[in-house]
């Protein structure tokens, strides 16, 4: 795992971190930007994040603007909070990324 401007890393090899009580409802799918924590019928649980999520997480990760992230249909995803596959084709390898602060979780080519 390697810390880059206060996102943590992960290889293909680490666990992520397992939040105790956040349950993984069976509903879940994949989801193109990520999973974060919600509140919901008194219970913690991982939805699915939105474009914003991962805009504000990747302009952090890459030192750079918001509106200069760039999105496409093919990009790696989140199979749930904690897989990653997809392709990577411009380079890297598609991996799990944890922003601690918001308890948000996507994958990007890193």
């Amino acid at each position: 795992m390697k810390n880059v401007n206060g996102l943590l890393i992960f290889e293909n090899d680490e666990n992520l971190p397992t939040i105790k009580g956040v349950e993984i409802p069976k509903s879940t799918e994949k989801s193109k930007f990520g999973f974060k924590i919600k509140a919901s019928e008194g219970k913690l649980i991982w939805e699915a994040a939105d474009e914003v999520d991962y805009r504000e997480a990747e302009a952090i990760r890459l030192g750079i603007k918001k509106d200069d992230i760039k999105i496409d249909d093919q990009m790696c995803h989140a199979d749930s909070p904690y897989s990653c596959t997809g392709p990577c084709y411009y380079g890297g390898f598609c991996k799990p990324v944890y922003r601690l602060e918001t308890l948000y979780i996507y994958c990007a080519c890193v």
